[in-house]
């Protein structure tokens, strides 16, 4: 799908990267994706991240981009102003 969609993004969800122990198939097949997504020039973003343990775990990884009420409450920019 990735090739048939040619997303400039991809958001990865915190449920995929936060059961590493329990689930190391799964982690294994985000870390394929991470690593397919940057090789053809799409950027992964780690979206819900709302504690401490949850940015620590995708530091880990190879994500670029983070977002979560952890890092910041959402904001409304208009004409790259904020309102």
């Amino acid at each position: 799908m990735l090739s048939i969609i040619e997303p400039d993004f991809i958001k990865i969800d915190k449920h995929c990267v936060l059961n590493r122990d329990k689930a190391e198939v799964d982690f294994n097949l985000v870390d394929r994706i991470i690593t397919t997504c940057h090789r053809v020039g799409i950027k992964v973003i780690a979206k819900d991240i709302e504690r401490k343990e949850e940015l620590e775990r995708v530091l880990g990884m190879d994500i670029e981009l983070l977002q979560g009420y952890y890092l910041g409450e959402p904001s409304l920019f208009l004409n790259d102003e904020p309102v």
